[in-house]
């Protein structure tokens, strides 16, 4: 058997494939402003998005019905412990039906501090999206 997925990728009409866009109700971003040799950058400290565990959930199962290929969040939307969410329920839901996950999964992005700090984006970056 070859999973459908396979051929969807793989057929010349890639304007039949289906690609999921998730957005959470009542997103509220909590950036902080900093200077940087003289240059304004902010970071996305926190976000409120009161019902976004919820909302991943049914995204999740909306993107598996609709057999999507690609499912992604925006930038600075998904802290990590959102990200380990749909990372879990991704996993759970492969063995609890036959419904195949998105070849594509991309949950958003998000200011996280490594081995060189925390890497903030530029005040361009912010007034574009505002």
């Amino acid at each position: 058997m070859v999973d459908t997925r396979t051929l969807h990728s793989a057929a010349k009409d890639a304007s039949k494939w289906k690609m999921g866009a998730c957005l959470f109700k009542a997103l509220k971003l909590n950036p902080e402003f900093i200077s940087v040799d003289d240059e304004k950058r902010f970071t996305v400290a926190s976000m409120e998005a009161p019902a976004a565990g919820e909302a991943i959930a049914v995204q999740i199962g909306q993107a598996l019905q609709e057999n999507c290929i690609a499912v992604v969040w925006p930038e600075l939307t998904v802290p990590p412990d959102l990200r380990e969410r749909i990372i879990k329920l991704i996993r759970e839901r492969d063995v609890q039906d036959e419904l195949e996950a998105p070849e594509i999964l991309i949950p958003g992005t998000w200011h996280e501090a490594g081995d060189m700090g925390t890497a903030p984006g530029s005040m361009t970056d912010m007034e574009r999206s505002a």
